[in-house]
């Protein structure tokens, strides 16, 4: 009843504005569920690709029972990492299930069985042990995220030798979603100071023609015409 009321000098400005809030909030909302799916998306393409390489790496060492060059081999990749990379940490597990090779082995030492591994290794290390699948975990623990992933450790005739488990900080993973959400914000909040008061203003622009008939039609019944047309 209140909008009815209202004069067409307000109900075409605020018809526009809202709008323009509405088609702003919902392409605001699919960019950044576009940017979180993206960075999921991109961590765990990368993900399987540094498990493949690795398992890849690790087959001679595992084969020869070489835990120095294995333990070299893990160091390969966090030495590469950007200061942006989640990746905190690699764990290798032998075929029987339990820790052959660890980049921390302070944190995880060497024959630590696979159930005993901190959360959210022990997790995934029980599905990946399962099968040959690459496995991808990401979900929300007591501190924050917590991501994980598996992939298998096959010699050249196909049976396993162990399995890979990346170890990743969700703090880390928690900031880039962050830092992509405030470049999306940054992006829309200006375009969205712009266009509301320009929406505005071409409303009024837009109702001025239109109040002015409205008033017109309204004197038509109770005065002359020579006086409506003044």
């Amino acid at each position: 009843m209140i909008l009815r009321n209202l004069s067409w000098r307000l109900k075409v400005p605020l018809a526009i504005t809202a709008v323009i809030l509405v088609t702003e909030v919902v392409v605001t909302t699919l960019l950044v569920t576009r940017a979180l799916s993206d960075g999921r998306r991109d961590l765990e393409a990368s993900a399987e690709s540094l498990t493949t390489l690795l398992a890849r790496s690790l087959r001679d060492p595992m084969l020869r029972d070489d835990l120095w060059q294995a333990f070299e081999v893990l160091g390969t990749p966090l030495a590469a990492r950007g200061s942006d990379s989640p990746l905190q940490g690699v764990v290798v597990l032998d075929a029987s299930g339990q820790v052959f090779v660890s980049s921390e082995p302070r944190r995880v030492p060497v024959l630590t069985p696979a159930s005993s591994l901190p959360e959210p290794l022990a997790g995934i290390a029980a599905k990946a042990t399962a099968d040959v699948r690459f496995h991808f975990a990401l979900g929300r623990g007591p501190a924050g995220p917590e991501l994980a992933a598996a992939g298998p450790i096959l010699a050249e005739d196909g049976s396993r030798l162990g399995t890979v488990l990346l170890d990743y900080d969700g703090a880390v993973y928690a900031e880039r979603l962050r830092s992509a959400v405030i470049e999306v914000a940054l992006v829309s909040v200006p375009g969205l100071l712009l266009l509301v008061p320009l929406g505005w203003y071409a409303g009024k622009r837009l109702a001025e023609p239109l109040a002015q008939m409205a008033q017109a039609l309204g004197r038509v019944s109770h005065e002359s015409p020579e006086a409506v047309l003044k």
